[in-house]
């Protein structure tokens, strides 16, 4: 009965662990990325705030585009 009791408290703790780590996922993603109005000539334009990207889609050409200023690179 011992047994059992360990392992059910090592199974609620891995448990317990497993949902912190998930909501501290859910929390730090919350706003991350942040839609700006539409451009008629770019179309959708999406800012990620944690990688400092700009993604868009450009409406005349149907290109996805994504620009990184840490690296400097445009796709």
């Amino acid at each position: 009965m011992e047994r059992i009791w360990k392992l059910a408290k090592a199974f609620a703790f891995i448990l317990s662990l497993t949902a912190f780590v998930y909501v501290g996922q859910i929390i730090s993603q919350k706003e991350r990325y942040q839609s700006v109005t539409t451009n008629s000539n770019a179309g959708i334009i999406i800012i990620d705030t944690q990688t400092g990207t700009v993604q868009y889609f450009s409406g005349q050409d149907n290109v996805f585009h994504k620009i990184d200023f840490k690296e400097h690179t445009f796709n």
